[in-house]
């Protein structure tokens, strides 16, 4: 998602107030649940709600959630490349 700071200043018009960093917020809790939630249902569920079409599982990810279990997407996610740590699942079209 990158970071926060760099997403709201470059994804918001700072003349909108309407929107804030609670937006963000909530996006980054999404993709901790995408990550570390074991039910493949909720995780299914969120990706569809930001129509994501890719999944990326690398170094940094396997940093971030250590204890999570990466390797659990390609229960439920095809892999379309696995090489040199890394590793992408193609969400498919609901």
């Amino acid at each position: 998602m990158g970071w926060v700071g760099h997403e709201y200043q470059w994804r918001v018009n700072w003349l909108n107030k309407g929107l804030n960093a609670v937006d963000f917020d909530s996006r980054k809790s999404d993709v901790d649940t995408i990550y570390t939630d074991p039910h493949s249902s909720v995780v299914m569920n969120l990706l569809a709600r930001y129509q994501v079409q890719y999944l990326y599982v690398g170094l940094l990810e396997q940093m971030k959630y250590p204890k999570a279990n990466l390797q659990r997407f390609s229960a439920f996610l095809h892999v379309v490349y696995s090489a040199h740590g890394v590793t992408i699942y193609q969400v498919p079209v609901s």
